[in-house]
């Protein structure tokens, strides 16, 4: 019976060393897991600075394109003057040679 419980008294004290163990790991792997989120989270959050800096260059090429935009909608203007489409146009009999 004492060889029995000294046996059981073993396993007892391997299986704390083994949860142990394995707690120290899952800590571990929660702690590297915890600082990847971390890193991606701040790659992933801009600064302010180059927010401002971006609403910037977007404001600015904004302002180019509605320079660009603004002779088109002249052009379109012009040609809808030259080209109006009647809802009965004049059709004419072609010559026979």
């Amino acid at each position: 019976m004492a060889a029995v419980e000294r046996l059981l008294e073993g396993a007892r004290k391997e299986l704390a060393k083994v949860r142990d163990m394995l707690g120290k790991s899952h800590f571990r792997e929660r702690q590297q897991a915890l600082l990847k989120s971390k890193q991606l989270e701040e790659e992933q959050i801009p600064s302010p600075q180059s927010l401002l800096d971006e609403q910037h260059s977007f404001s600015s090429y904004e302002e180019q394109l509605q320079g660009m935009l603004q002779p088109v909608a002249s052009l379109d203007a012009s040609q809808k003057k030259k080209s109006v489409h009647h809802k009965n146009p004049i059709k004419r009999k072609k010559k026979k040679k």
